[in-house]
């Protein structure tokens, strides 16, 4: 039995998140307690990391997205800049953080021809391990492989979420330079809710091209465990509805892949700025699989939080076990939170009948009706 720790930080939003903790103004506090209110969330975190994960153990460290904030040219290299004093101050190599792009972390207008560019020069300059283009990450940290994808690649790539093909073939076009009304120009088969989402470089999506390069890499993997990052949910979140925006629209032909032969898949994701534990098998799987998508809130704001997550897994790297510690901002402290244990569920808990690939399309679910869609439980908490 081998046991992994990795720490889950996403949504940093450097830039964006230069409020203090607390009220400075308030004269009847102390001066030394008007010094800690008068920090940043990333540098409380900082600052207390270590003693935070005292006697946990650590091989890597996820980032799922969102250095920067928004268009604020410079923020997502400073993101980049803290998460490697982060990396160094808790001992953690630079080859072993991992990175996938947020959608704060590219510039979405794609015909500018500027969508990974910073990222991709941020990542490299610290020595982090990311996607390049549609490109993903595969590597292997003990037995487990862990693959990050770019869920920020937009109209880039064919999704699998019913477009007609020859649109896809048009939004290549366009992302080569081509001039931008050419895109939809004429088209009549192409909602406008997603001509704006699409134009605005907010489509979530893997894509089959950078799917079939995941599968090819992960195909010769030992074990049944798989650790996935990607800044979009594959799941809905308690707090975002299901919509092209929200979570990965071709998340139920990934997922389904991704467990296939059996995998247990823990997906680690940003974006919704809350935290969740989610767990979907698909029926009559054999073998029996299962996904667990893994949200934090974020290194930034009030109630910013990280993950702790420490993995037990067989000598060949199929799953035992995962247990989930949030470290959550409280006033102007992190505090350790209850833990979340991850089992694998028996074949018998199943419900026949269900496939999350089947949600009808251009509709907007609330989370609890999806929850109850795809028979999943609306948060594993208490394990």
């Amino acid at each position: 039995m081998k046991k992994l720790g990795f720490l889950h930080i996403t949504d940093l939003h450097t830039g964006g998140d230069t409020e203090p903790v607390g009220d400075v103004k308030d004269v009847s506090v102390s001066p030394y307690l008007r010094r800690e209110l008068s920090q940043t969330t990333q540098e409380v975190f900082f600052r207390t990391a270590q003693s935070l994960l005292h006697g946990f153990s650590l091989d890597a460290i996820l980032c799922t997205g969102d250095l920067g904030q928004g268009r604020e040219r410079g923020s997502t290299t400073a993101g980049a800049k803290f998460l490697a004093r982060l990396a160094d101050r808790l001992g953690v190599p630079a080859t072993k953080v991992i990175v996938v792009p947020g959608n704060h972390d590219v510039d979405r207008t794609a015909s500018k021809g500027r969508e990974l560019a910073e990222f991709s020069s941020a990542c490299e300059a610290q020595g982090f391990v990311f996607p390049s283009g549609a490109t993903p990450v595969c590597m292997k940290v003990g037995s487990v492989p862990i693959l990050g994808l770019n869920s920020c690649i937009g109209g880039g790539e064919k999704a699998l979420h019913g477009m007609p093909e020859d649109f896809w073939d048009s939004v290549r076009c366009w992302m080569a330079k081509t001039e931008e009304d050419s895109l939809l120009a004429g088209r009549t088969d192409v909602p406008e809710a997603f001509k704006h989402a699409l134009q605005a470089m907010d489509i979530p999506a893997v894509g089959v091209s950078q799917m079939g390069l995941a599968l090819d890499l992960l195909e010769h993997a030992q074990g049944n465990c798989l650790i996935v990052l990607a800044h979009h949910a594959p799941l809905p979140t308690p707090n975002v509805e299901v919509r092209p925006y929200a979570f990965l629209v071709d998340s139920g032909p990934v997922l389904h892949q991704l467990m296939n032969g059996g995998r247990r898949v823990l997906f680690f994701h940003g974006h919704s700025h809350c935290h969740s534990t989610l767990l979907a098998s698909p029926p009559d799987s054999e073998p029996h699989a299962f996904a667990v998508s893994l949200g934090a809130r974020g290194l930034h704001g009030p109630y910013a939080e990280v993950f702790y997550v420490c993995l037990l897994v067989g000598d060949l790297g199929d799953f035992l076990m995962a247990s989930v510690t949030r470290f959550e901002m409280q006033g102007s402290v992190f505090r350790q939170q209850k833990v979340c244990v991850v089992e694998d569920p028996k074949p018998s808990s199943t419900r026949s009948g269900i496939d999350f690939a089947r949600l009808p399309p251009d509709t907007i679910y609330p989370f609890s009706s999806v929850a109850e869609r795809l028979g999943v439980p609306a948060t594993l908490e208490n394990g």
